[in-house]
């Protein structure tokens, strides 16, 4: 430290060191850490296949039947992670460039959730014998 003329001016040199190391250290921490997001929705979570079929639709609706296709000639897969795996590379197979990145994070965000369960209901409220 260097010194001040009096002993108010050393305290709010100190003071101010004191700050900005605190400071410092909530922005590396905040850096390093990442965000974790909860939602709770008022019905029952959807398949990552349909949603993955809605993204596809969105991006070219010709997509979406060739993806139905390539589900019903695909293997079924055993467990949880497979199935997200062979969910995401059918899918990413028809996406080019960026936009196959993207598509893990839509699906983990349950983006289209919310559109697939207007589209149960309303099959509910039309065809209430189905």
């Amino acid at each position: 430290m260097f010194m001040l003329g009096s002993s108010r001016g050393q305290y709010r040199v100190e003071l101010g060191v004191v700050a900005a190391c605190v400071v410092l250290q909530v922005l590396v921490a905040a850096a390093q850490k990442g965000a974790s997001v909860t939602l709770r929705a008022r019905w029952n979570g959807t398949s990552y296949l349909s949603e993955a079929a809605e993204f596809l639709a969105d991006e070219n609706p010709s997509l979406y039947w060739k993806y139905v296709d390539l589900v019903l000639d695909g293997e079924e897969q055993e467990d949880s992670q497979q199935c997200w795996s062979s969910i995401v590379s059918t899918a990413s197979s028809l996406l080019t460039g960026d936009i196959s990145k993207v598509l893990p994070l839509v699906l983990g965000s349950r983006q289209y959730s919310a559109r697939l369960e207007m589209y149960r209901q309303l099959r509910a409220q039309f065809f209430p014998n189905e």
